[in-house]
C-alpha cells in the first residue's frame, strides 16, 4: 500500500491556484493493483499551503481505512487491546521506517500489552493507562526507565487509542482524560568546558600502548565534544561531509545499532556545524595519519567516502574499517571512562556516560553565549525546551540572576 499527494495547477489559473490530488493504492482479490482517490480544492482550504495538510491528513485517513478494511471483521465489544494493538501496528507501518517501527512494535508489546493486553478496548478508562505507567517504570533490563522514554511509551497509548477511534472502534480516546507522566530533572553528568581538552588528550595518550581502537577513539571523543552529534550520526561522518575552506562539518546520516543506514540523521534533517580553526587543523592532520597508515599497510587512501572515525581492522588482512556502530563507542567509554578521569584528575569524569559528551556541548555553548534556539539547531533539536534540558549549568544562571539583583541584607 502506497499514498501520494501531488498539487494539479488549475488551468489558466493564478500561481497558487487549483487542488491536491490523494490517491491511496491497494490490491484486489486478483492482486492487480487499484487506486483510492480524492481532491482536496486549495480554495476551499485557505490556499496551497494550509490545503496540502488537509490533504495529507486525507491521504492518511483513506490509508487506515483501506487497511482496516482487508483485515478480518471486527467486532469493538470483543476486541482487546493486544488485539487493537497488532491492528493499529500493521496499518501504520508503512508509515514509519523500519527502526521507527521496531522501537514501537518493542514499546507496545513490553509495556502496554503487558500491563493491559487482555482488558477489551471498551472498558480501557484512565486507571489503565496510569497501570501502563506503572509498568514502564522499569526497562525490560530491570533498570529504571528514563522519564523521556516513559512518556514516550505514553504518546504510543495515545496515538494507538486515536487510531481506534478514527476506525470507529471507540467513541471516545481513553487517554483524554490522562496526563503523561510528569518530567522531573535527570540528574546527568557533563564534561566542564575548561575538562574537555584535557579528557582528549587523556584519550589520546591510552592509544599507543594498546590496541588499536584507542586510536579511532582519540578521534571521536575529540569530534564527539566539538561538534555534539548523536553517536550514529559521529560514525556516519565521511569526508565528504567534511569542507576545510569554510569549515563545515554536514550530519548527513546516522547508523543505527542495527548497522543500517538513516539519511538526514536521527532528527531526519541536514545540519551543518562549523568548526573552529584549531579543530579545522586537527582535521587535516587527523586524514593525514590516516593516509599515512593506509601506505604503511598497502591500502587506497581515503575518499569522499570512507568513514571519517575509522582505523584499520584489528582482524583478518589489512583493510579499513567501514561505518562502525554506534554502541561500540558507549561500551569503550563505559569500560575506561574510570581511567580517563583518574588521567585528568577529576573523578566526577568517571559519571559521565557517553551521550554526556553531547549535554558538555550544549552546556558549553550555552554558557559560552550562544542562543539555546542556535544551540538547538546545531544538534538538531525540533524544540528548544529540549536543548534547555540538556543543558547543566549546575546553578551557574541562578549565580548570574542573583549578582544582577540588588543586595537587601
Amino acid at each position: 500500500m502506497a499514498r501520494t499527494v501531488g498539487w494539479v495547477p488549475k488551468k489558466g489559473g493564478k500561481a497558487g491556484e487549483g487542488s491536491w490530488r490523494v490517491r491511496v493504492s491497494h490490491k484486489d482479490d486478483s492482486g492487480k493493483t487499484k487506486w483510492d482517490s480524492a481532491t482536496i480544492k486549495a480554495a476551499d482550504h485557505g490556499g496551497k499551503r494550509s490545503s496540502k495538510v488537509i490533504a495529507e491528513k486525507l491521504a492518511i485517513r483513506m490509508e487506515d481505512d483501506r487497511a482496516a478494511s482487508a483485515m478480518a471483521p471486527v467486532r469493538p465489544e470483543t476486541m482487546t487491546v493486544a488485539e487493537l494493538a497488532h491492528r493499529w501496528l500493521a496499518a501504520t507501518a508503512e508509515r514509519r521506517v523500519p527502526d521507527a517501527q521496531a522501537t514501537e512494535v518493542q514499546r507496545t508489546n513490553d509495556y502496554i500489552i503487558a500491563a493491559i493486553g487482555p482488558v477489551l478496548i471498551v472498558h480501557v478508562n484512565a486507571a489503565h493507562i496510569r497501570r501502563v505507567h506503572e509498568e514502564s517504570r522499569t526497562g525490560t533490563r530491570g533498570q529504571p526507565l528514563s522519564q523521556t522514554t516513559r512518556r514516550h511509551v505514553h504518546m504510543t497509548c495515545v496515538a494507538m487509542f486515536r487510531w481506534a477511534v478514527r476506525q470507529g472502534f471507540l467513541e471516545a480516546n481513553p487517554t483524554d482524560k490522562t496526563d503523561p507522566p510528569k518530567k522531573g530533572f535527570i540528574p546527568r553528568f557533563i564534561i566542564p568546558a575548561t575538562q574537555q581538552a584535557a579528557v582528549v588528550k587523556a584519550v589520546q595518550t591510552m592509544g599507543p600502548q594498546r590496541e588499536s581502537t584507542e586510536w579511532l577513539m582519540s578521534a571521536a571523543v575529540r569530534i564527539s565534544l566539538a561538534t555534539g552529534v548523536r553517536q550514529g550520526e559521529l560514525v556516519g561522518f565521511q569526508w565528504g561531509d567534511w569542507n576545510p575552506k569554510s569549515q563545515i562539518l554536514t550530519v548527513a546520516r546516522s547508523i543505527t545499532r542495527q548497522n543500517t543506514i538513516r539519511e538526514g540523521g536521527k532528527s531526519q534533517r541536514i545540519r551543518h556545524v562549523r568548526l573552529g580553526d584549531a579543530m579545522t587543523g586537527w582535521m587535516g592532520r587527523w586524514r593525514d595519519t590516516l593516509d599515512a597508515l593506509g601506505d604503511a599497510h598497502g591500502l587506497p587512501r581515503t575518499t569522499g567516502e570512507d568513514p571519517i572515525v575509522t582505523w584499520v581492522t584489528p582482524r583478518g588482512p589489512p583493510a579499513w574499517r567501514g561505518h562502525i556502530r554506534p554502541q561500540v563507542l558507549s561500551r569503550w567509554w563505559s569500560h575506561n571512562r574510570l581511567e580517563v578521569a583518574e588521567i585528568v584528575n577529576d573523578p566526577a569524569i568517571a559519571d559521565v556516560v557517553w551521550h554526556g559528551q553531547r549535554h558538555s556541548f550544549v552546556t558549553a555553548a550555552i554558557e559560552a553565549g550562544a542562543s539555546p534556539h542556535d544551540v538547538g539547531t546545531v544538534v538538531g533539536h525540533h524544540a528548544v525546551e529540549t536543548t534547555r534540558d540538556y543543558w547543566r549549568d549546575h546553578g551557574a544562571s541562578a549565580g548570574r540572576v542573583s549578582d544582577a539583583l540588588p543586595d537587601f541584607g
